[in-house]
């Protein structure tokens, strides 16, 4: 289960007196996109959207822009991604107007270190809007780049990403001039020292220009189509379908929404086993069964049997009944009928108490 994870795409803006780093990263799971905030008066903030969630925030950064701008006040959004809701809310204090990005659905990260203060940068909104354009730029790498899917999505796996050159290089120095023939034993030239990869300090972050790796250019904004996140509180792609990856170790890895299953083969004094772990996203805990080598053929068969099962109970099934329209003549609550099916929806069955009928 290697956790080992790897930076492809690195940005940086200041928005007033806070610094926001944007960086995409790719592991086991997938890619994510890593918001940090620091300066001001609040510690360091950092939030973790999955790859599939950075679209949907460049559009809820253009939806606010525009909003504020035509002088209306924005709603509340709920970003439903994954297993996780990131909160946006427009609000105002004395020093102007802020956009507040909070991460729920871990246990955990409730706190103010998991939510972000964004400044609008005055009246003409140019903070929100360097944001916008650095999620648009991270947006296009990750489409370049064949991605869109976060953990569990449907984009390529971490050993298909190919790690763009270093954001900074130091300058080789300029090769050593040819020994002049007339000293009978000129001395070798040192060999010149390999590049290495520098990144600034926080407190002075270069332009963003400066700090780009790979893409192309589109202007910050591009024409890339929106997303609709004016119609409704939730928006987003909500839950991944479950997926299969591969881990460096070349044993399959299953991503369900909420959780890992892994699948690991190891030998003890005993002999050789198959391990398989669950990993519960929220809270991080783990659950192992170890099925023996000479066990595995009768585990699968187990696994098959369960899975034709529950498709013939697919497929058994009665269709969902369609909801009911209210009654025109029972008013707001309906009718009797009606009220207590909704207190009662469980079906009579044979052995559950009945009431008896009131005469």
């Amino acid at each position: 289960m290697d956790t080992a994870e790897r930076d492809v795409y690195s940005e940086s803006v200041r928005i007033e007196s806070k610094v926001i780093y944007a960086d995409l990263k790719v592991n086991v799971r997938g890619q994510y996109l890593k918001l940090s905030e620091t300066g001001g008066r609040r510690p360091r903030s950092t939030v973790l959207l999955p790859g599939s969630a950075v679209d949907w925030l460049h559009s809820l950064l253009d939806y606010y822009i525009a909003e504020v701008a035509a002088g209306r006040e924005p709603a509340n959004k709920e970003l439903a991604v994954e297993n996780k809701v990131f909160r946006f809310a427009a609000g105002g204090n004395e020093r102007g107007r802020f956009l507040r990005v909070s991460e729920t659905g871990v246990p955990g990260r409730s706190s103010g270190r998991h939510t972000l203060v964004i400044p609008s940068g005055g009246d003409d909104l140019s903070g929100w809007a360097v944001l916008r354009d650095c999620i648009r730029r991270v947006a296009s790498f990750v489409e370049q780049n064949g991605g869109g899917g976060g953990s569990g999505g449907a984009g390529p796996g971490p050993s298909s990403w190919e790690l763009p050159p270093p954001q900074f290089q130091q300058q080789l120095p300029a090769p050593p001039p040819p020994p002049a023939p007339a000293p009978p034993a000129p001395q070798p030239a040192p060999p010149a020292p390999a590049p290495q990869p520098l990144r600034p300090p926080p407190s002075a972050p270069l332009p963003v220009q400066q700090r780009r790796r790979g893409g192309g250019d589109d202007g910050g904004h591009g024409d890339a189509p929106r997303l609709d996140v004016s119609s409704g509180d939730v928006v987003g792609p909500g839950p991944s379908p479950p997926s299969l990856s591969t881990s460096p170790q070349g044993t399959p890895v299953l991503n369900c929404p909420g959780r890992r299953v892994f699948f690991d083969i190891g030998s003890s004094s005993r002999g050789r086993y198959m391990r398989i772990t669950e990993v519960v996203n929220q809270d991080s805990r783990r659950s192992s069964i170890v099925i023996p080598e000479v066990a595995v053929p009768k585990f699968r068969d187990a696994v098959d049997t369960c899975a034709a099962l529950l498709d013939e109970q697919q497929q058994d099934a009665p269709p969902e009944p369609q909801a009911e329209r209210p009654a025109a003549e029972g008013g707001a609550g309906g009718s009797q009928e009606q009220r207590q099916r909704q207190q009662d929806p469980l079906p009579a069955r044979a052995g559950r108490h009945q009431p008896p009928p009131q005469e």
